[in-house]
């Protein structure tokens, strides 16, 4: 009898054909496995029982990183033949899938430490378990001339390594040693020798430069700052021994150390001011390839090398050299960008902030077919993201997209992601901010390609992003608290304190903050200050001298108060803002979010909260806002009334789902949703009032998200 298996799902670079092969031998069967377009085909001849018994033993063999996502059988004519061969990849088909960059695992860091393997010390070691894989490829199916290793002729010993099934190392495309693969342009001792006497350094990693240095250098440190122009953004470290470092629990450790090996924020065991200032949380990774292992020896910053509103650099820039005292090369080419990814960790588990390496390429499964679409998120945090059947890929996190660098960026991902995926978009859909960069590259690539083009409005796609994530059903509407910076809405302001009931093809606006005026556009978000004395004007409150937002105010400030013409906002996290500087927290924004994060860090422990009425859809701040300025005049201590503010909002929550959602089910969704604070109270909030929650698990809330959204939305309004 013989079989042919069609499999689909993550089955291409992650030790799937070495399985297939020794479960094939084993069980004395003959035929052929083969990587094509689609993912894998497997030819299988036997009697029945032992074909049956490869079926069934399949999914407990594989790998830690494969996944079936779907095996189709055929029954073919039986033909003479020996043994089972892994036959040579074919070209044809369409489907396949390739799993992320994955850590160092846990047999090549024991050959890294071997000085009797050949690979010891080697920074580029790796096998069919971990390595470089989404950064290094050209093209599927998943081949060594089909990555940037195919400047690497293997030696050969590596070759006899890659060519036997039953090695560890059996097709591992980057696979490497010291003679025949990439290297550093300085060695692993003189980069340790640099850290140490506090240099800063420019090094070329596996998605990208990074800029490093030792995290106790307290010069050092200043210096990164100072070259990166990050005066207080936290900075993440990449430690040994993150139980130093963080209040680690099982859960948090093993996210830590999967193999995505992400960045995960969560509260420090220590104080975090030199690296997080304000912050009692901090970003911490543990070494995630060969050449972190060796380095990292003790803490290190690890800050993507670039300068801001730029995005990642990948190669040669002449503009390292202003960012470091030294810059580090390999001569491993990187086929795409990658970030490092962000997680936090929230009342669920971990939430994405930055879904980038680990994570990408890995598809969101969808609720619906779709035709292929491009999507290409908003303006910050941009990613895009490109469908094919039920399933969604987004592209790493590519940056804010406000120049023509990022903007470049965003176009080569786009080519990387279509040859990748060998799929073309037959649909473009981008956010309808008209001066949004990543909306006219879309508009001009739908014309070029004569493919419609569909315009989404920002907080709409932001729950749409959260319903695809959890494959919700696109006929039941679902009420979405979406709270964030700033979109534009369709009456031409700025929204950002929505509460819409929607679905995939429509929503309704139910219910927003009361509009404030937003008077300088960008620099009244990067002033807090300008915010609280608009608030505060418009709430009708005097400008006492002794509230700290008037003290930290110009002359100029003041006397332009209120002056000029100004957008309207319903935005929260404008209010976040306001708030902030009112409390004596903010005033002054060098990084976005700045002034809601130290608002959330200065919280104490307290039932009390704020009342926000809602008035015909309009919920009013300016009572809160009035109480907070009496309270604080008062003598309050302004952390507890930073949490009187997060109750008062989580309460708001709860009071508007019980009366506008029609089946208790609520999406919580926006940038002010990466606020734990804010999530677990309202969480727990609605989850005690009866409601079903629904919230992100696999893309971020913020502007990471939107293109995921765009995509089910233009899919949506096609059918």
């Amino acid at each position: 009898m013989r079989w042919r298996l069609t499999v689909r799902g993550t089955v291409q670079g992650v030790g799937f054909r070495p399985t297939v092969w020794n479960l094939a031998s084993e069980l004395g069967l003959t035929g052929f496995v083969r990587n094509d377009g689609g993912g894998v085909t497997i030819e299988l001849q036997g009697p029945r029982e032992r074909l049956q018994s490869f079926r069934e033993s399949l999914p407990i063999r594989l790998p830690p990183r494969a996944r079936l996502d779907e095996v189709m059988q055929f029954g073919l004519e039986e033909r003479p033949e020996e043994g089972f061969r892994i036959l040579q990849s074919a070209a044809e088909g369409q489907g396949a899938l390739l799993p992320p960059d994955l850590a160092t695992c846990a047999e090549c860091l024991s050959e890294l430490s071997d000085p009797a393997d050949r690979r010891c010390g080697y920074p580029f070691l790796n096998c069919t378990h971990c390595g470089p894989r989404y950064t290094i490829v050209t093209a599927l199916p998943y081949d060594r001339e089909r990555t940037t290793m195919r400047e690497f002729p293997l030696c050969q010993a590596c070759r006899r390594e890659y060519e036997n099934p039953a090695d560890r190392r059996f097709h591992a495309q980057p696979t490497a040693c010291p003679r025949c693969g990439p290297r550093l342009s300085l060695p692993v001792e003189q980069i340790q020798a640099r850290l140490e006497q506090g240099e800063v350094l420019a090094l070329k990693g596996v998605g990208g430069y990074h800029l490093i240095c030792l995290a106790e250098h307290e010069q050092a440190v200043a210096r990164l700052r100072q070259l990166k122009h990050r005066p207080q953004r936290p900075l993440a470290l990449m430690v040994q021994d993150p139980a130093q470092w963080l209040q680690l629990t099982p859960e948090l450790e093993e996210l830590l150390r999967s193999p995505a090996r992400p960045i995960v924020l969560a509260r420090a065991n220590r104080d975090v001011q030199p690296w997080a200032p304000g912050m009692h949380t901090l970003g911490v990774m543990l070494p995630y390839s060969a050449l972190h292992h060796l380095i990292c020896q003790r803490a290190l910053v690890v800050t993507s090398a670039n300068l801001p509103g730029q995005p990642i650099c990948t190669g040669a820039d002449p503009g390292l050299e202003r960012l470091a005292d030294a810059v580090i090369h390999h001569d491993r080419p990187i086929a795409v960008g990658c970030d490092d990814s962000v997680l936090q960790w929230g009342p669920r588990g971990p939430v994405p902030v930055r879904r980038s390496r680990g994570y990408v390429p890995e598809p969101i499964v969808l609720s619906l077919d779709t035709v292929p679409t491009l999507a290409l998120g908003g303006e910050l945090k941009a990613t895009l993201a490109l469908t094919r059947g039920r399933q969604a890929f987004l592209s790493g996190h590519i940056g804010d997209v406000e120049n023509l660098e990022t903007l470049q960026r965003l176009e080569q991902n786009t080519e990387h992601l279509e040859r990748l995926l060998d799929v073309k978009a037959r649909l473009i859909a981008a956010d309808m901010h008209p001066g949004y960069l990543s909306r006219g590259f879309g508009q001009r690539l739908a014309e070029q390609r004569d493919l419609p083009f569909v315009e989404v409005q920002h907080h709409h796609a932001h729950l749409a992003s959260l319903l695809a994530e959890h494959g919700w059903p696109s006929d039941r509407p679902v009420l979405g608290l979406i709270l964030d910076g700033t979109g534009w809405g369709p009456d031409e302001t700025l929204w950002g304190g929505e509460v819409l009931l929607g679905d995939y093809r429509a929503y309704e606006r139910l219910a927003h903050l009361d509009p404030m005026p937003l008077r300088g556009g960008d620099s009244a978000i990067r002033n807090p200050v300008r915010q609280a004395l608009e608030y505060l004007r418009e709430s009708q409150v005097e400008l006492d001298p002794r509230l700290p937002c008037v003290r930290a105010a110009s002359e100029l400030e003041l006397a332009n108060l209120g002056r000029g013409p100004a957008l309207a906002t319903s935005s929260l996290g404008r209010l976040f803002d306001a708030v902030s500087s009112l409390l004596g927290i903010c005033h002054r924004s060098s990084y976005e979010g700045q002034a809601a994060m130290e608002l959330e860090a200065a919280c104490l422990e307290t039932d009390l909260s704020l009342e926000f009425p809602i008035h015909q859809g309009r919920i009013d701040c300016r009572p809160a806002m009035r109480e907070l300025a009496v309270a604080l005049l008062a003598g309050v201590e302004p952390g507890l009334l930073a949490t009187r503010f997060h109750n008062g909002l989580a309460d708001l929550m709860l009071r508007v789902a019980r009366q506008l959602a029609p089946e208790r089910t609520v999406g919580l969704s926006g940038g002010c949703f990466q606020n734990m604070r804010l999530l677990g109270s309202t969480l727990e909030r609605l989850e005690r009032g009866g409601f079903e929650v629904l919230t992100h698990r696999l893309v971020p809330p913020n502007d990471g998200g939107l293109a995921l959204g765009q995509a089910v939305i233009a899919q949506a309004n096609q059918a």
